[in-house]
């Protein structure tokens, strides 16, 4: 009895969170097909425009925007990510392969892997820019 009142309920709680988790970033995709620099965020949209699209790639020349060096910044984070990507895939295979058997310390170093899962990103990032800035 209780699986079927809760079934309903859990699913209306996952929609109502993918809806808040991602609802935001689909309205602002909409949005950003607007009319240029005169348009403003609002809904009903007046005119289509690949306006901004164009700007960031450097399609068209700039209004009142300053030009902005989208391009490298875009590959460069892509780099980043696909280094980034690589070596967490191969320290992750490489760390799974070594605790598939037990040794000696293994306990304390897979504790230390799952402390540095649990410590925020944003104080580990506080921590080095401290440490590169000494």
């Amino acid at each position: 009895m209780e699986s079927r009142i809760l079934k309903p309920i859990l699913a209306v709680y996952v929609v109502a969170f993918i809806l808040f988790l991602y609802g935001p970033f689909f309205v602002l995709t909409i949005l950003s097909f607007q009319q240029g620099p005169d348009g403003g965020p609002q809904f009903p949209i007046i005119e289509w425009s690949l306006y901004w699209y164009k700007q960031i790639f450097g399609l068209t020349p700039p209004s009142r925007i300053a030009p902005l060096p989208v391009g490298e910044a875009l590959i460069r984070s892509l780099i980043l990510a696909f280094m980034t990507m690589v070596t967490s895939t191969v320290l992750g295979v490489m760390s799974a392969q070594a605790f598939r058997r037990k040794f000696t310390g293994s306990s304390l170093v897979f504790y230390l892997i799952v402390l540095g899962m649990m410590v925020p990103g944003v104080l580990t990032g506080l921590g080095t820019s401290l440490l590169a800035n000494n």
